[in-house]
């Protein structure tokens, strides 16, 4: 049986870019049950952990959300200064970063050669709203990470990510549950 939906889109803009997230409910109200709280931790998760790097608050609570949608773990910057500081000391893995390619200070190729001293094997995805030739300039490093462009679409980015991290033993499908975080411990 099909039943029918609202589709509320919550545009999150900016200077740059704009974020379009789509929130579906079927009385048109968004609230999570207490139960659904409770089991949270019965939904299978990716054991991986991602690192986020965006100056957006808009964008980055929007792919914080896509990634914890998706199972991954995930903490979240607002510059490449915050990531930097909060990892010097923290000796747990981290599987990815994922940052945006222009924000203020070190840009987000800058803060994957910083950050692969301290983590060496670390995967690292830019992205941008620009395309990806305008950001490399003439000639590509040989050490350009992977990219994706904005706006980029829920599947596209757990398709990338799945391209980049490989598929975990066992699970073949791919996160279906919100998984824990630490998102934004930073101020916006």
């Amino acid at each position: 049986m099909c039943e029918s939906r609202q589709t509320r889109p919550v545009q999150l803009e900016n200077d740059g870019p704009v974020a379009t997230l789509q929130l579906h409910s079927q009385s048109g109200e968004f609230q999570i049950s207490p139960r659904a709280l409770e089991n949270l931790d019965s939904h299978p998760q990716y054991a991986e952990r991602i690192v986020l790097a965006e100056d957006d608050p808009g964008v980055r609570r929007a792919t914080a959300m896509i990634l914890e949608d998706l199972g991954y773990r995930v903490e979240s910057f607002a510059n490449g200064t915050e990531v930097l500081a909060a990892l010097a000391n923290d000796v747990r893995p981290v599987n990815l970063l994922l940052t945006d390619f222009e924000m203020p200070g070190l840009t987000g190729y800058e803060l994957a050669q910083r950050l692969r001293t301290l983590k060496p094997d670390i995967r690292i995805l830019l992205t941008s709203g620009k395309a990806e030739e305008t950001l490399m300039g003439e000639a590509k490093p040989e050490d350009w990470p992977p990219f994706i462009a904005k706006p980029y679409s829920y599947d596209a980015l757990a398709h990338r990510l799945r391209e980049i991290l490989g598929v975990p033993k066992g699970n073949s499908q791919g996160g279906t549950g919100p998984a824990q975080s630490t998102c934004d411990q930073r101020n916006e």
